[in-house]
């Protein structure tokens, strides 16, 4: 199911408080693919003609156009904000900076700050909001939001080894691991199910926290430790 299908199938059903924002003209959806610097997929064309977004009473609005009120450009810098929890974290799009194609969407939050997997695609997203306070998938949101980020917070239970992931089958993430530092850990978010994430500001904003190419592929710094004495005693030597 894309998400034009998740979209029709709440207007065949006449969900109440459901509403569809109009779509784009093609000239907009032009626009909007010259601002993001890279094609559309057929799929994000087909459901921007049929809907920039929708409204829904138990949950508010999404938006396919993107928040103006978020940015995190080095660690996302395509992508669409579809909503916020009115607390200034955002449930994000992942867009690949190199070919425009929409991937997973993710619950990125300051407080905690953690990047968090909520759904596989946009389709799989829309159909957990329009679950919210009608089935038990509802609790798909709340859950992530929540639960998993606090867990996430207090345990990044998620991480990789740098040293071990460079002797990884898999080239990418050997690749860039060779890349880091040994004490960095590694957040593979590439196939991870909703819940997994890791905590990108452990050591405050500043925290190093470097993204593989497009690639769901992070690498975080760990954890400053030692007292302030010992750090300033460290950067002397």
């Amino acid at each position: 199911m894309t998400a034009k299908d998740a979209l029709e199938q709440a207007l065949h059903d006449g969900l109440p408080g459901f509403r569809l924002i109009p779509g784009l003209s093609e000239r907009e959806v032009r626009e909007f693919e010259k601002r993001q610097g890279a094609p559309l997929s057929s799929e994000a064309r087909e459901v921007l003609l049929f809907a920039s977004g929708f409204t829904y009473e138990p949950f508010g609005g999404v938006t396919f156009l993107g928040k103006d009120d978020f940015t995190f450009p080095s660690l996302f810098p395509k992508a669409i904000a579809l909503a916020g929890d009115g607390s200034g974290n955002f449930w994000v799009l992942d867009v690949r900076e190199d070919s425009g194609a929409w991937g997973r969407v993710l619950f990125v939050s300051h407080d905690p700050p953690v990047v968090v997997v909520q759904a596989a695609d946009l389709a799989q997203y829309v159909h957990q909001v329009l679950a919210v306070g009608r089935s038990d998938d509802a609790q798909e949101l709340d859950e992530v939001a929540t639960h998993a980020s606090l867990r996430i917070w207090r345990e990044d239970p998620d991480l990789i080894d740098v040293v071990a992931a460079r002797q990884s089958a898999d080239p990418m993430l050997s690749k860039f691991a060779a890349e880091l530092p040994d004490a960095y850990r590694i957040a593979d978010l590439r196939n991870a199910g909703r819940g997994t994430g890791f905590t990108w500001g452990r050591n405050g904003p500043q925290t190093d926290v470097r993204r593989f190419d497009s690639e769901l592929l992070f690498g975080i710094e760990p954890k400053r430790g030692g007292s302030f004495i010992n750090r300033v005693l460290g950067r002397k030597r």
